[in-house]
């Protein structure tokens, strides 16, 4: 009997450690988190915002807030670009955006008006 409740306990221990828990466990992630204004400084909600990691593809699609705030936890570490869009809006894309072990990186981000010709 006693082995059999050890064993239990090793199989709990063991489980519940970083290492079995793996990508969930916030391990090598990092934050990555923006506010998105328009070009006269008002907050811009609605926004939707593609993060992609520049080594390996994964993505993450959010929208911003009413104050124009995004937050993306638990990405894995590496460089990110960010593409914000939103209609009437020239499309903004910005590279190389570094997400650190436990970390968060903080960008802001200044949409400007679409030309004619990016409106269609």
């Amino acid at each position: 009997m006693n082995r059999v409740i050890a064993a239990v306990v090793l199989l709990c221990v063991t489980l519940s450690s970083p290492v079995a828990a793996g990508p969930q466990s916030g391990a090598g992630t990092g934050a990555l988190e923006g506010v998105v204004a328009d070009s006269a400084g008002g907050a811009a909600p609605g926004v939707v915002v593609l993060i992609r990691d520049e080594a390996t593809g994964y993505a993450r699609t959010l929208v911003t807030a009413a104050q124009g705030r995004f937050a993306a936890p638990g990405l894995p570490v590496g460089r990110y670009s960010i593409e914000a869009t939103l209609q009437g809006f020239a499309t903004l894309r910005q590279q190389g955006v570094a997400v650190s072990v436990g970390g968060t990186t903080t960008v802001a981000l200044t949409l400007k008006p679409a030309t004619v010709s990016e409106a269609v």
